[in-house]
C-alpha cells in the first residue's frame, strides 16, 4: 500500500477550491500507485501510467515554488529527502514516498542540466517556467573502461520549448538521452518516478561530440587524491603535471579519464590539459579523436555560461542559452520561432547582439564588436561567405567562440 505523505480527502477539498501543495501530490501518488498497481507494477508500463497522472490531476493554484520550498524549509510534513549530496536541481524535494514510487517536485534556480539519460521510469512536468528541451540518441557505441565509458557520436533530434503543463514521459536508459536548460528562474518540474530500474549498465551523462561517462560512480579515494594532486599544482607546476602523466599512461583507462576531467575543470592549466589529452589518446583508438573537441566544447559552454549567469535581461539570458546548448542557426532560429512566432529570428538575434556589445552591456556580456563589425552581421549571415571573417569576431567575444553558433 502507498503511504500517504497527509490525511484527508483531496476530492473534497479540489471541490471546495481548498486544495494544498500536499494535497496534489496525495492525489496525484495515489493515482498512479493504483494504476501501476493494476498494470502489475512493471517498470516499462510506468512512463504511460506517470504521464497520464500528470496530465489528468489539476495542479492548485497553490503549488508554487514559495509553497514547495517553504514546506521543505519548515521540514515537519514531508516524507523523507534524498541525500543532501544530490545536485540534480536546486534543490529537489520529494514530495510523496509510496511502495517504490517517488514524486519530486524539482526547483531550478541555473539553467543547465547535463546531457544525461535516467535509471528510472516515470513522467516529468514542467509546473512553472520553461525550458528548451534537447533530446539525443547515441549511436556506434564502443563501451570502454569496464563499462565505465562509452566511445561513440552522440546526435542531436528535434529541440523544442516546454511550456508549464507540458508533460513527457521518461524511459530508463539509452531510449531516453536528452538535456533540459531552464531559461527561467526560478523553473520547476513535478517527476512521478520509480526508486530504480535495473540496467545492466550503469547510468550515464553524455559529452559531445560522443563520450558516455558513468554519471554515479564515486570514489571517495580517488577524490581525495585529487585534492592531493591540486594542492600539489599550487605548489609546483611541473612536478604535478609529471605525476598526472605518469598516472594517466600507466594505471587503468577509468582513472586516466578521471585525471584529465579534473584537470580541466579544476587546474586552469591548458597547456597540462593538452599534454594529458594527448597521453590519454594513446590508451584507446576510439576515444582519441573524441578528447580535444570534448574539452574544448565543455570549455566553450562554460564560459557561456558564467557571462549568462553575470546577465540579468531575459533575453539576453535567452541567447546564451541557445547558443550554448544548439548546434547551428537552423536549430537556434526553430527555437526563437516557438517562443516568438511572430519575430523575424535574425532581427531578434542582431537586436540581442547590439545590445550586449553596446557600452552598457559590454562589460558584462565581454562582447566587444566595432559599429563596421556589427553592421556587417546580417550580410554575413546571407551571403554564403567564407567563416574566416565570422572567427575573427568570434575571437573577439568573450568568451570566444560565439557567432559561429549564430551565423555559420
Amino acid at each position: 500500500m502507498v503511504a500517504s505523505t497527509r490525511s484527508g480527502a483531496p476530492e473534497d477539498r479540489y471541490a471546495r477550491g481548498m486544495v494544498g501543495p500536499l494535497d496534489y501530490f496525495d492525489q496525484l501518488g495515489k493515482l498512479v500507485d493504483q494504476r501501476w498497481t493494476s498494470a502489475g507494477r512493471t517498470a516499462v508500463l510506468l512512463p504511460e501510467i506517470a504521464a497520464g497522472a500528470l496530465c489528468e490531476v489539476p495542479v492548485p493554484d497553490t503549488l508554487t515554488t514559495g509553497s514547495i520550498l517553504s514546506l521543505l524549509a519548515r521540514g515537519d510534513q514531508l516524507p523523507r529527502q534524498r541525500e543532501a549530496s544530490d545536485e540534480f536541481g536546486q534543490p529537489p524535494t520529494v514530495m510523496f514516498r509510496g511502495d517504490g514510487l517517488e514524486i519530486q517536485a524539482i526547483t531550478w534556480m541555473e539553467g543547465t542540466t547535463s546531457i544525461h539519460q535516467h535509471g528510472f521510469d516515470g513522467a516529468f512536468r514542467v509546473l512553472c517556467g520553461s525550458s528548451l528541451h534537447v533530446p539525443y540518441r547515441f549511436v556506434s557505441g564502443e563501451t570502454l573502461a569496464e563499462g565505465h565509458l562509452l566511445a561513440g557520436e552522440l546526435v542531436m533530434e528535434h529541440p523544442e520549448i516546454l511550456w508549464p503543463g507540458d508533460v513527457r514521459a521518461i524511459v530508463a536508459g539509452h531510449d531516453f538521452i536528452h538535456a533540459l536548460f531552464h531559461l527561467e528562474r526560478p523553473s520547476v518540474t513535478v517527476v512521478v518516478r520509480n526508486s530504480w530500474s535495473e540496467l545492466p549498465y550503469p547510468q550515464y551523462d553524455y559529452r559531445l561530440p560522443g563520450v558516455g561517462i558513468d554519471a554515479l560512480s564515486v570514489d571517495d579515494r580517488f577524490a581525495m587524491r585529487m585534492r592531493g594532486l591540486r594542492s600539489l599544482h599550487r605548489l609546483d607546476k611541473t612536478t604535478a603535471l609529471d605525476v598526472a602523466l605518469d598516472v594517466v599512461a600507466s594505471q587503468d583507462l577509468w582513472t586516466g579519464f578521471r585525471v584529465c576531467d579534473d584537470w580541466a575543470r579544476g587546474f586552469g592549466d591548458p597547456s597540462g590539459l593538452s599534454a594529458l589529452i594527448e597521453r590519454l589518446g594513446r590508451r584507446d583508438s576510439a576515444l582519441r579523436p573524441l578528447l580535444e573537441p570534448m574539452f574544448a566544447e565543455d570549455l566553450r559552454r562554460g564560459r557561456l555560461l558564467a557571462r549568462r549567469g553575470l546577465l540579468r535581461a531575459s533575453h539576453h539570458r535567452l541567447l546564451l542559452a541557445l547558443i550554448v546548448n544548439l548546434p547551428d542557426r537552423k536549430s537556434i532560429h526553430s527555437a526563437i520561432r516557438q517562443i516568438y512566432p511572430e519575430a523575424d529570428p535574425d532581427q531578434l538575434i542582431f537586436g540581442w547582439v547590439r545590445e550586449l556589445a553596446s557600452p552598457e552591456f559590454r562589460g558584462v556580456s565581454g562582447l566587444h564588436l566595432s559599429e563596421e563589425a556589427l553592421a556587417h552581421l546580417p550580410h554575413r549571415s546571407t551571403d554564403g561567405s567564407d567563416g574566416d571573417h565570422l572567427e575573427n569576431l568570434a575571437a573577439s567575444w568573450k568568451p570566444p567562440p560565439l557567432l559561429e553558433k549564430l551565423f555559420a
